[in-house]
């Protein structure tokens, strides 16, 4: 019976001490993880500040790149008006000048009110 009590102690202690050098091998690598993840946040503090001001850059070009498709929008309608009332103007020229007088004359001022 002695026997038996002393083989479990030894059994207990065996695995007590195989899980105690685990313990310790996973201690010895969560110190060798926190002085890595140390040495490397600085580094990556800085690129991600760094990746945070090129998405700044982007915004800012993707937003002036839209603006610059509005402001030449903007310029071809106002071209392709332009075309329009010279085109009525021409056509009305052919026909009878006395009657369409005056409707030329608006279309001019409203061309060089566009223009100005």
């Amino acid at each position: 019976m002695y026997i038996f009590i002393s083989i479990i102690l030894i059994a207990e202690l065996i695995i007590a001490t195989a899980i105690i050098c685990q313990i310790v091998k996973l201690d010895k690598w969560a110190i060798a993880t926190n002085s890595y993840i140390s040495e490397f946040r600085p580094k990556m503090e800085q690129g991600l500040n760094v990746f945070k001001l090129g998405v700044t850059k982007l915004v800012d070009y993707v937003q002036k790149i839209s603006l610059f498709i509005k402001t030449q929008r903007e310029k071809i309608i106002l071209s392709i008006l332009q075309n329009i009332l010279i085109t009525i103007l021409i056509i009305s020229l052919r026909g009878k000048r006395k009657k369409y007088l005056s409707g030329i004359q608006l279309v001019l001022a409203l061309k060089d009110f566009w223009n100005s």
